[in-house]
């Protein structure tokens, strides 16, 4: 027991001893005890000592235990963390994916409207296409009645000319020039309509 004290310690000892505000606290040294009377007071202060370290670990056993409260809530909330943000990346993405989705159909719509309205511009114009390929064909063959037509008479003059032709060149011979016999018989209008190669 004495081993464990210093002089230090035993001069504490009798200064707090001699102090009337700590004498409940100190120790009482009777020299008429002896050592087995500072035994005993040695005893009482290691009981205290000991009682004060068993306070002292029941307050760091609360607040260790209120320390590890507090860490429980918060591994708690940080495990429940990634399964938050999963949700709302979720909901993000359904959120994107029906935006996008919106989008591919109105734009599948807008295709399919510009889709018939060129299918309907192909049948305007290969109806326009028809028409005009159906005036022209119809202009060509009017042309070429009038040009058979054309030719047709002229044949006829031609065939005229010909059965009358020695009478012609008889007048010719006469004298007087081709116009005036032209001019004579009406044949020069016709000749400046028709002109021939001669």
């Amino acid at each position: 027991m004495l081993t464990s004290f210093s002089r230090s310690g035993l001069r504490g000892l009798k200064r707090t001893s001699a102090s009337a505000a700590g004498a409940a606290n100190t120790m009482q040294l009777d020299p008429a005890a002896g050592v087995k009377g500072f035994e005993a007071e040695v005893d009482k202060l290691e009981a205290k000592l000991d009682e004060n370290r068993n306070l002292l670990d029941e307050k760091h056993a609360d607040h260790y235990k209120f320390v590890d409260g507090k860490l429980d809530k918060m591994d708690d909330k940080v495990s429940r963390l990634p399964k938050l943000v999963d949700g709302k990346l979720a909901q993000s993405h359904k959120l994107v994916d029906d935006k996008l989705g919106r989008a591919i159909a109105g734009f599948g719509t807008k295709i399919d409207a510009l889709s018939d309205a060129v299918d309907a511009l192909g049948k305007e114009t290969r109806k326009d296409l028809h028409e005009i390929e159906k005036r022209l064909s119809d202009a060509v063959n009017a042309l070429g009645i009038e040009t058979r037509k054309d030719l047709h008479e002229i044949d006829k003059k031609v065939t005229v000319i010909q059965q009358f032709g020695g009478g012609v060149l008889a007048l010719v011979t006469v004298g007087g020039s081709v116009a005036t016999i032209l001019s004579r018989t009406g044949l020069l209008g016709w000749v400046h309509k028709y002109p021939l190669d001669v």
